[in-house]
C-alpha cells in the first residue's frame, strides 16, 4: 500500500481519556476477579491460574510505571486476560472475544490524533477517520494554537495542537489552506 505525502501534518494534543482508562483497569480487575475465583476451582492448576494473575498484575505495572506513557495502556493485560478466558477451564470465547475487542478499541482510542492537509483537503487519523474535502470548507485557520476547521455546512472542529511555536510556518500553513480554499471554490 502506498503512503501519502501531505503538504502539512499538524499534531493536535490528546485529549482526556479518562472514561476509557477507567473502562480499562475495570476489566482487566474483573479478569483478575474471575481469575481468582477460577483458581479455588481449578486445585490442581493452582500454580498457572496464579502464574497468569500475577503476570497481568506485573504487566500492568510495568505498562503504566516504568514505561512512563503520557497516558496508561492496558492492552497487554487485557490480551492476556483474553487468551485466559478462552482455554479450560473457564471456556468462555465470547468474553475471550470482547476483551480483544476492548485491547483494540483502546489502542485506536488513545493513539495521537494528527491532521494531513494537502491537495484533495484535510484528513483526520482518528477513529473513524475523517476527511474534509476543500470543497465542503468555508475556512480553515490555525491561530493562538487552535486549529479550526469551517465546513459549509454549519460544523465547526476546533482543537489544540501540540506545536504553535514557528510563526512563520503557522502563516505558511494559513496561506495555503487559503489558496486552496480559493482554488476549489
Amino acid at each position: 500500500m502506498a503512503t501519502k505525502t501531505y503538504a502539512y501534518i499538524v499534531s493536535l494534543q490528546k485529549q482526556t481519556s479518562r472514561p476509557v482508562t477507567i473502562t480499562s483497569v475495570l476489566l482487566v480487575v474483573l479478569a483478575c476477579i474471575l481469575q481468582i475465583a477460577a483458581i479455588f476451582y481449578m486445585k490442581n492448576q493452582l500454580i498457572v491460574a496464579g502464574g497468569v494473575v500475577a503476570f497481568m498484575l506485573l504487566l500492568t505495572v510495568y505498562e503504566n510505571f516504568w514505561q512512563k506513557k503520557h497516558y496508561p495502556i492496558h492492552r497487554w493485560p487485557l490480551l492476556v486476560a483474553a487468551i485466559f478466558f478462552m482455554i479450560p477451564p473457564i471456556s468462555q470465547f465470547w468474553l475471550g472475544v470482547l476483551y480483544i475487542v476492548a485491547a483494540i478499541t483502546e489502542q485506536l482510542v488513545q493513539k495521537s490524533l494528527e491532521i494531513g492537509v494537502d491537495e484533495d483537503g484535510l484528513l483526520l487519523n482518528g477513529f473513524p477517520k475523517k476527511l474534509w474535502k476543500w470543497q465542503e470548507l468555508q475556512n480553515v485557520i490555525l491561530k493562538d494554537g487552535i486549529l479550526t476547521i469551517d465546513a459549509k455546512n454549519n460544523s465547526l472542529f476546533q482543537r489544540a495542537v501540540e506545536d504553535e511555536d514557528d510563526a512563520f510556518l503557522v502563516t505558511e500553513f494559513n496561506h495555503y489552506c487559503q489558496q486552496q480554499l480559493e482554488k476549489n471554490k
